[in-house]
């Protein structure tokens, strides 16, 4: 009976030991985020409160998917804090975010979830973590891939460029070496390389964009956005263009007058044109004018206009 006491007595010490040994309760403290900060692969946490006892803030960011005490990303930040931005995050993925306080980690910064899961002052992860301190956010998805521009059509009234993506999914399911579906093709124009401005939003299967409008003989900067459903998005090469300008026809060559058909009264006047622009029509003849001088003549007068 006495053994039994004692047994009794020494359970119950070591019940209040370990009661004694527990985890500290969820911190007098407010950890959010900016919803507006979430990128592909961060987020800005905004911590609130006060930690009167505390050393500091123990922070653990864990894939909701994933076995926190191997994957999480773990951090302990100094209670004077106001924010903490985390990097190093995947995108697509549904982070799980809790805290709490701690007093035997005095260090600030990333440690090891095998660290921080071996030290009995932070409150776990599984059980203990009261909704005032856990929170889920869900990072963007990455970036589509980039576009590469090349030049297709370089007139005065219409700048043509093809804009090329890994077409081996067809659009716009996801042409995506990244796994990322294009949503949409941003395309702005710049004439100083610098100040750019949107011209044309188009859909992700456009492999060629023609510009109408473009300013003949300028020097022409043009760059398409990739962007994907959640907003993120890729940049492409610049393609600058020297856009044609209008030229004037190339005059009439070899002009001579034949005995055929030559009168008292009539000329009969041959020549040879040179090749024109036809592609863009930039030096194209519409119509000739035959100036004729006759000898005694000092100025050149119009005798017929040719359409």
């Amino acid at each position: 009976m006495y053994m039994k006491k004692i047994l009794l007595i020494f359970c119950f010490m070591f019940s209040v030991l370990a009661a004694n040994a527990k985890v500290d309760p969820a911190p007098p403290i407010s950890i959010t985020y900016d919803p507006y900060s979430v990128t592909s692969g961060s987020v800005l946490l905004e911590l609130s409160g006060s930690l009167p006892s505390a050393s500091s803030i123990a922070i653990v960011l864990y894939d909701s998917l994933s076995d926190p005490t191997t994957t999480a990303k773990c951090y302990i930040i100094d209670p004077t804090s106001t924010s903490y931005l985390v990097t190093g995050l995947d995108p697509s993925i549904t982070y799980i975010v809790a805290g709490s306080n701690s007093d035997c980690l005095p260090e600030v910064g990333e440690i090891s979830a095998s660290v921080f899961f071996s030290k009995p002052c932070i409150i776990t992860v599984a059980s203990t973590y009261t909704p005032a301190t856990q929170f889920s956010f869900t990072t963007l998805g990455g970036a589509p891939p980039a576009a590469v521009l090349t030049l297709e059509n370089n007139c005065p009234s219409l700048v043509g460029f093809n804009i090329q993506i890994d077409d081996s999914v067809p659009a716009p399911v996801a042409p995506v070496p990244s796994g990322v579906a294009i949503d949409e093709f941003i395309i702005k124009r710049s004439f100083d390389g610098v100040n750019f401005h949107e011209i044309a939003t188009v859909g992700p299967g456009t492999r060629v964009y023609y510009d109408q409008g473009p300013a003949p003989g300028i020097k022409t900067h043009y760059v398409v956005y990739s962007r994907s459903a959640t907003g993120a998005i890729s940049v492409s090469n610049t393609l600058i263009v020297d856009v044609k300008s209008y030229q004037a026809p190339a005059p009439p060559q070899n002009l001579i007058s034949t005995p055929n058909g030559k009168t008292d009264t009539q000329l009969h006047i041959i020549w040879e044109n040179a090749l024109e622009d036809t592609q863009c029509g930039t030096n194209i003849r519409k119509s000739y004018y035959i100036k004729v001088k006759r000898e005694w003549q000092t100025e050149y007068t119009t005798e017929e206009i040719w359409p």
